[in-house]
């Protein structure tokens, strides 16, 4: 019932409904398909975007890939959940899609006033 494409279809009729134009159209997770989605049809009513955490279409190609990603990060979060605990970042990157200097950068300490930057 609750489809993406219900969703879309219900955001472009309030859009038609209420006449707007100029938009500041705000997406947020799993709001910013719907509403990346509208912009794409009716591009000329849009005056700017603010995209928040949230997932990008893809190309087809490449979906598998970041649902192979999208689910390693919700089982992280899911183990996160269950067991109260933090695990190394560090270490659940080396199943993501990115360069070991990438997922170095994950696992560094935080800077402080007297870390110099090289």
């Amino acid at each position: 019932m609750y489809t993406h494409d219900l969703h879309t279809l219900t955001l472009r009729l309030f859009i038609d409904h209420l006449k707007l134009s100029k938009i500041t159209l705000v997406v947020h997770d799993w709001g910013g398909p719907v509403g990346l989605s509208v912009v794409k049809e009716v591009p000329d009513l849009i005056d700017s975007l603010c995209i928040l955490n949230t997932v990008l279409p893809c190309r087809d190609d490449t979906v598998l890939k970041h649902l192979v990603n999208m689910f390693h990060f919700i089982t992280w979060s899911a183990v996160i959940f269950v067991c109260q605990t933090h695990l190394p970042l560090g270490y659940l990157l080396g199943y993501a899609s990115i360069d070991s200097k990438t997922r170095k950068g994950y696992t560094a300490p935080f800077l402080t006033t007297g870390t110099k930057r090289e």
